[in-house]
C-alpha cells in the first residue's frame, strides 16, 4: 500500500504511533488488508481506517498530546478490527481506544484483550456499557470502593438503565446476559432479611439473592469502558 495516499495528517500520526516500524508502515497495512475480498472491500476498509486514525489524532490533538509508539501486538489487531466498522458510534469508540493506546500519559497499555471485546459488542450493547459507567462515575454517588478502587456494592436499576436508552425488558435481558458472558457486567450479591436456617437450627444464614433488576460492572468492564473514552469524565 502506498501510504503517500494517506492524508498528510494521517501519515504524520502514523509514524508515531508506528514508532520504530514507522518505515515499515505502508507494508503492514497492506497485509492487513490483504484479507478483503476484492478490491471495493479493501478501499472500504483503507477509508475505515483512515477515519479511525484521524478521529484518534483529533482527540489527542484536543488535549494537547504527542502520540507515542503502540505496540504492534495491539495496534495491527486495532486498526484490522477498525477496518471493519462501519457503524460510525462504534468507529468513535475504536477512536478512542487507539487514543487511549498511544497516550504516553497512561502508564499502561492497554489490555489486548479488549480489542477481542469490543469486537463482539454491537452499538446497543456498547451503548448500554456506556451508560453504566456514566452512571457509576458520578461523584454524588456515596458508593464504597474496595482497596483496588472498584466501587463494588454500586449497582443501578434496570428501569433506570432502560428508561435512559430506550430499551425494552427482554432487550435488556438478551444485552446483560451477553456482557456477563463477558465479564464486564455481573449481578450483584442482594442481602434478603430472610435467613436460611441450618438442620441443628442453631445457626442462619443471610440469604444472598442475584437479579437482574439490579446489575453492576466489574472491574474489567470499569477498565475497559475507560479505555474505549476518551476526554471524557461521565
Amino acid at each position: 500500500m502506498n501510504i503517500e495516499k494517506f492524508p498528510e495528517e494521517a501519515n504524520e500520526f502514523l509514524s508515531k504511533i508506528f514508532g520504530p516500524l514507522a518505515e515499515k508502515t505502508g507494508d503492514i497495512l497492506s497485509e492487513l488488508l490483504d484479507g478483503s475480498l476484492g478490491m471495493k472491500v479493501k478501499l472500504w476498509r483503507y477509508k475505515r481506517i483512515i477515519e479511525t486514525i484521524l478521529k484518534a489524532r483529533q482527540y489527542l490533538l484536543d488535549k494537547g498530546i504527542n502520540p507515542k509508539a503502540i505496540p504492534l501486538k495491539i495496534l495491527h489487531p486495532l486498526l484490522e478490527s477498525a477496518s471493519l466498522e462501519d457503524n460510525g458510534d462504534m468507529q468513535g469508540i475504536w477512536a478512542a481506544l487507539l487514543a487511549n493506546a498511544a497516550d504516553p500519559k497512561n502508564s499502561k497499555d492497554i489490555h489486548s484483550s479488549y480489542i477481542d471485546i469490543l469486537k463482539q459488542l454491537t452499538p446497543i450493547e456498547a451503548k448500554l456499557l456506556d451508560t453504566y459507567y456514566s452512571f457509576y462515575m458520578k461523584e454524588e454517588i456515596p458508593w464504597e470502593r474496595t482497596g483496588f478502587g472498584h466501587k463494588s456494592e454500586f449497582r443501578i436499576s434496570k428501569e433506570d438503565v432502560c428508561s435512559n436508552i430506550g430499551l425494552s425488558s427482554e432487550q435488556f435481558y438478551l444485552i446483560v446476559c451477553n456482557l456477563i458472558r463477558l465479564n464486564l457486567l455481573q449481578l450483584p450479591g442482594i442481602t434478603d432479611a430472610l435467613a436460611v436456617v441450618n438442620d441443628a437450627g442453631d445457626q442462619k444464614f443471610p440469604l444472598v439473592i442475584k437479579t437482574y433488576e439490579f446489575v453492576q460492572l466489574t472491574p474489567l468492564g470499569e477498565s475497559f469502558v475507560k479505555s474505549c473514552r476518551y476526554g471524557r469524565k461521565n
